[in-house]
């Protein structure tokens, strides 16, 4: 069994923000073990948005959203089930541009959106 999670970091001096993948630094990871109480260290960065110079643009967010339930099928195989589903979403640089976020949008102002299918839950 592993234990794993994400955060988003966003640098002191605002110019850098970061998504984490997270591995566990200590405790017992099983499946019945509270996350919260667990350590948590940074394994991987995922993306990152930097900007050059403190201007008083704003970095792009990552959201994230923990959906009820969805079929899906776990890691991308497997047999068809309904899971809890969480959805990353990240804006891009047309939605930066336009300073306005519409995680509906379609075309170039579409964020970059991706679903994970929690089977252990």
């Amino acid at each position: 069994m592993q234990c794993k999670g994400f955060r988003i970091h966003t640098s002191a001096d605002g110019l850098t923000r970061q998504l984490h993948l997270l591995k566990l630094a200590s405790g017992t990871c099983n499946e019945t073990a509270a996350l919260a109480s667990l350590n948590w260290a940074a394994d991987n960065i995922l993306a990152e948005f930097r900007k050059s110079e403190a201007t008083g643009l704003n970095l792009p967010q990552f959201t994230t959203q923990l959906n009820a339930t969805a079929s899906c099928f776990p890691y991308g195989m497997g047999v068809k089930g309904t899971h809890p589903m969480v959805t990353i979403t990240a804006e891009n640089a047309a939605i930066t541009a336009a300073k306005t976020v519409d995680i509906t949008a379609t075309g170039p102002n579409a964020p970059f959106r991706y679903d994970f299918c929690l089977s252990n839950l």
